[in-house]
């Protein structure tokens, strides 16, 4: 397979970097917002591996709340 020069990749990549400081600028506003409206100002969503698992606090002394805990959660209101 002939390799394609970097430079046309370019253009995709500074899309994905756009799209991804948008997500992330999203995301602390809405952690703001949870803040805010539950007048908590450490929450924070949990990311591993820059996967979101859950919702905890900075300083770790709330339990993490998991996203498996929500899932059942959607599905047992959705019933």
């Amino acid at each position: 397979m002939k390799r394609i020069p970097i430079k046309q990749f370019l253009p995709y990549w500074k899309r994905m970097q756009d799209i991804s400081s948008e997500y992330y600028r999203k995301i602390n506003d809405l952690e703001l917002e949870m803040r805010k409206d539950l007048k908590k100002d450490n929450l924070i969503f949990f990311f591993v591996e820059g996967e979101i698992v859950g919702i905890g606090s900075e300083d770790r002394k709330m339990k993490l709340i998991q996203d498996r805990e929500f899932d059942m959660l959607e599905r047992k209101y959705r019933k």
